[in-house]
């Protein structure tokens, strides 16, 4: 049970290191990460759509593939991952306190990759992910 609650809080905190650096740092200077949120990046600035609901939405039929490849342990924590990811993209999408931090664009590609790394890493450290090139290594090893 101990070793649960501390994925969930490895899980809440990634997430939301991820959806800071992206918003405060990658989005606010017109930049893009990759995999789904890249895509969904993308798609907000071409024709306005929330990130948080594209990258829900490209992550459906992955979360689908991967309950047959992966299993449903790792799912339901991948799951919880990217639910929570896009509920603070969305919180903070809008949050004026999120207006551009800096408008040199590499320091803001360094420290929005540092963010979204260091985000990246407490979530695969939790056994979840919320990211493409995570489910294509993973299912190339089985």
């Amino acid at each position: 049970m101990k070793n649960v609650i501390m994925e969930i809080i490895l899980i809440i905190i990634g997430t939301f290191i991820m959806s800071v650096g992206i918003n405060l740092f990658l989005v606010s200077n017109e930049l893009t990460t990759g995999g789904a949120t890249g895509i969904a990046t993308i798609t907000y600035y071409l024709f306005d759509i929330p990130i948080a609901f594209m990258v829900l939405l490209i992550n459906i039929p992955l979360f689908i593939i991967a309950i047959f490849k992966l299993g449903v342990k790792f799912c339901i924590r991948s799951l919880f991952a990217t639910a929570t990811f896009t509920l603070f993209l969305q919180i903070f999408q809008f949050e004026s306190w999120l207006s551009k931090t800096s408008t040199d664009l590499i320091v803001s590609s360094i420290f929005g990759g540092m963010l979204v790394g260091l985000g990246i890493s407490l979530v695969f450290k939790a056994g979840a992910s919320t990211r493409w090139h995570r489910f294509n290594s993973t299912t190339s090893k089985k």
